[in-house]
């Protein structure tokens, strides 16, 4: 079940492969996406590449960025990217 206090844009984990960007081979590896979770906590909108990267216009926004990342890293189960569809639902880490 979804964690429905994760609402808006987000950072997922994800586990994806060279498959996922074009390429032949498909080496698995981690990387994180932005996601938009509906009112009901379920996947709306997510990137279209499974490469993201922290970014602002400011030193100060880019370690905001980071610290988004960080958080939500460590809250999301990773997800496999080709397994992505509009209306599922995240589970969270147990710590």
């Amino acid at each position: 079940m979804s964690d429905t206090s994760f609402r808006g844009w987000h950072y997922l984990p994800i586990i994806a492969n060279d498959g996922d960007n074009g390429n032949a081979t498909d080496s698995p590896w981690y990387s994180i996406i932005e996601v938009f979770l509906n009112d009901d906590g379920k996947l709306e909108y997510w990137d279209s590449s499974p490469r993201q990267a922290p970014g602002g216009e400011t030193i100060e926004e880019l370690e905001n960025d980071l610290a988004n990342m960080l958080h939500d890293l460590r809250h999301w189960e990773p997800v496999e990217y080709s397994s992505l569809t509009a209306g599922m639902e995240f589970k969270p880490k147990h710590n």
